[in-house]
């Protein structure tokens, strides 16, 4: 089979989407875009970058940035590199955090400097650590190389390695809110084939847009040539979820599907049918937490009469 690094699948993407949007971010209506080939060229640039601080295919990179451009492009540059994507929910609790931490030894920090300053709080379970890259000022000099700095007279060609099927791609860990978080392992065949899935079964590809109220969910669209559109909300706290907002971005940029917990779309069901508002999207995907029935129902009264629910 062909290289199964879904950084390569940007490369791909880029190739056949050039300068269409690939990726929005935005707050109270304004908004950030970016076209598929400035997204493989960030993400380029920045696999160039950590490459020459002596990030390594394999080394363990925990990942605390904010859904934006730089999580999604510095995402794909692990990828692209063979380093293990480390996502842990910052929501679950720093003793529940620092456990996590100290359990998956990660060798590479980057991250926003509060993490940064957190980490030379509470030492131990980041004693592992050997390499910081830090999103935003060097507060302190506390925090490691700037990734501004670092990446911006870097190259904008990288080839992303042949990995293997088997080969680690990332952990995920999960929330905590149904039990103790567990980090779930991700290969780079899983991703590959989810990517297929996705494509083959919802039939998502150029020309679709998504909304995904979990912001990793956005590289697959990134990937199969669909624009992302990051919501204005903490995904950490999705039952918190302003519906206003996440509604708004929704009709701003004619959403045609969107993935969610049953947390968010009962907030913005409810929000919807009071406003007496139907959504521009076709797909709804619910998962994460049990959805009841009736939840379903109310979803489908948001949606246009050809509209689907998935769980």
């Amino acid at each position: 089979m062909n290289n199964c690094n879904i950084g390569a699948a940007l490369h791909t993407a880029a190739q056949n989407r050039g300068d269409a949007t690939a990726l929005v971010t935005g707050k109270n209506g304004t908004y950030q875009q970016w076209s598929f080939q400035e997204i493989l060229t960030n993400s380029n640039r920045y696999a160039n970058a950590l490459q020459s601080k002596g990030v390594q295919r394999g080394d363990r990179v925990m990942l605390m940035v904010r859904p934006s451009m730089e999580f999604i492009c510095l995402t794909f540059a692990l990828f692209q590199l063979g380093a293990v994507v480390i996502l842990i929910d910052p929501g679950m609790g720093y003793q529940n955090l620092l456990r996590c931490i100290g359990a998956v030894k990660p060798t590479v920090l980057i991250a926003i400097p509060p993490v940064h300053l957190f980490s030379r709080l509470f030492p131990v379970p980041f004693q592992t650590i050997r390499h910081r890259i830090v999103v935003g000022a060097n507060i302190l000099g506390l925090c490691g190389t700037p990734l501004k700095a670092a990446s911006q007279k870097m190259d904008s060609d990288f080839t992303a390695v042949n990995t293997a099927e088997d080969e680690l791609a990332a952990i995920i860990f999960t929330t905590g809110s149904t039990g103790p978080p567990k980090g779930v392992q991700y290969t780079h065949g899983i991703f590959f084939h989810q990517l297929q899935f996705i494509r083959d079964h919802y039939g998502i590809g150029a020309g679709d847009v998504d909304q995904p109220g979990f912001p990793l969910f956005g590289l697959f669209a990134t990937a199969l040539g669909a624009t992302a559109v990051i919501p204005d909300m903490d995904p950490t706290r999705p039952a918190e979820v302003d519906p206003a907002k996440f509604v708004r971005s929704i009709k701003d940029w004619q959403v045609t599907y969107s993935f969610g917990s049953p947390a968010i779309w009962n907030v913005v069901s409810r929000y919807c049918l009071e406003q007496k508002i139907t959504l521009p999207v076709r797909k709804i995907l619910m998962a994460g937490a049990p959805v009841p029935g009736e939840l379903i129902e109310r979803v489908q009264h948001i949606m246009p009469e050809d509209g689907e629910v998935y769980t």
